[in-house]
């Protein structure tokens, strides 16, 4: 019965996981690559906590079968423990910096834990490093048990730092829990390598995916539905937090507006349109640097923040998106091109509000906007 009383966190833990899961499937977009790790994660999870729970029922019984069952239900646990933490932290990765992606050094660097795992997991039922099973078939922890935890707590510890890192590039409502949810799997390893037979480290997990849900919940709340990108009350909040905490700290900006929008409509239809700006957003976050922001202010006007002090360098961004347009024109099927209106400048002291700065941005996207209607206009009058 005492094995019954151990097991019944997991059997919760995964019973509610499994019912926010159903949820989850039904209400995310599975298109989307965030959510579907999270799903993932989640299935990961939920066999983790059932097969702990068998370990804990089959433990020290009599039987033949009972060992080698054990051993691979053990060996079960071990080997996927930092590939479910691995999940977790592309799951972080992928909400922090969308737009990064890891070369195949940093690929490898990421992957030495897993394989390290996996070495001294196989190596286990002849050497007993991470366990072993007495005589009587009751498991007791190995010389390198520690060891396997860290290999596996090694993805969380860095998801922390990357959050601690980036919380600039995280709502503030967010943070809280997107913080609290990946501490809780720490507890949960602290609290089972202290007192030895308690099972806390895969149901904080569990608990941890059921905040991470509410995180992913909140996230529609504040991204545009069409692109993707921030939606203007997100970006009117972000930009009101930095000022008052850091007014001091200046940035560069980009305002975008997409070019004969209405016309695609107009010829095409407005599902076409929309089909145009999901594409345009999709090429200008193709160059955006990890520190840099995009968000759609409504209709075809889109705002990036650039991470910089330096004119040059936003006038460089702005001209690696105006290639990337240039790019996705020569190869675009579509009968019609995307092309784009700018007006960029740096944010300082000189500007006595955001707004004051944002008309002067407008201002000048209107010009580049004007000055490429006039060329095009001297183009078919030459011709």
């Amino acid at each position: 019965m005492d094995n019954y009383f151990r097991i019944d966190v997991n059997i919760v833990a995964a019973a509610v996981l499994v019912l926010v899961s159903i949820i989850a499937y039904n209400r995310l977009d599975r298109t989307d690559k965030l959510n579907r790790l999270f799903l993932i994660t989640s299935l990961i999870i939920v066999v983790q906590l059932l097969i702990e729970a068998g370990t804990c029922l089959i433990n020290g019984q009599p039987g033949a079968w009972v060992k080698p069952l054990s051993m691979i239900l053990h060996m079960g646990l071990f080997i996927t423990s930092p590939i479910l933490t691995l999940c977790w932290y592309l799951m972080i990765r992928k909400m922090i910096l969308p737009n990064l992606k890891m070369s195949k050094g940093r690929w490898v660097l990421v992957f030495v834990p897993l394989f390290l795992n996996l070495v001294i997991c196989f190596l286990t039922p002849f050497f007993g490093w991470v366990f072993y099973l007495d005589d009587a078939n009751v498991y007791h922890r190995g010389i390198l048990w520690f060891g396997a935890m860290a290999f596996t707590y090694f993805y969380i510890l860095i998801s922390i730092i990357m959050v601690l890192q980036k919380r600039n590039k995280i709502m503030k409502e967010e943070f809280g829990l997107m913080l609290l949810s990946t501490v809780l799997p720490i507890i949960g390893a602290v609290l089972q390598s202290a007192f030895y037979g308690v099972l806390a480290m895969w149901s904080t997990v569990a608990f941890a995916l059921i905040i991470f849900y509410l995180f992913l919940q909140q996230r529609l709340v504040h991204l545009d539905k069409l692109t993707g990108a921030w939606n203007w009350e997100s970006f009117d909040y972000y930009i009101s937090q930095r000022l008052r905490t850091t007014p001091n700290l200046h940035f560069g900006a980009i305002y975008f507006d997409l070019d004969q929008l209405k016309e695609i409509n107009d010829r095409y239809g407005h599902l076409e349109g929309d089909e145009a700006l999901k594409a345009a957003c999709k090429v200008i976050k193709s160059v955006l640097r990890p520190s840099d922001i995009i968000a759609r202010l409504g209709g075809d006007e889109f705002i990036v923040i650039v991470e910089s002090d330096s004119r040059d360098i936003v006038q460089d961004v702005n001209a690696s998106i105006s290639q990337a347009f240039f790019e996705y024109n020569q190869t675009n099927t579509k009968p019609y091109h995307l092309e784009i209106s700018s007006g960029l400048d740096i944010y300082s002291e000189e500007y006595s509000s955001f707004t004051q700065f944002f008309h002067h941005i407008d201002k000048l996207m209107y010009e580049n906007k004007n000055d490429k209607r006039s060329e095009r206009d001297k183009s078919m009058t030459s011709s």
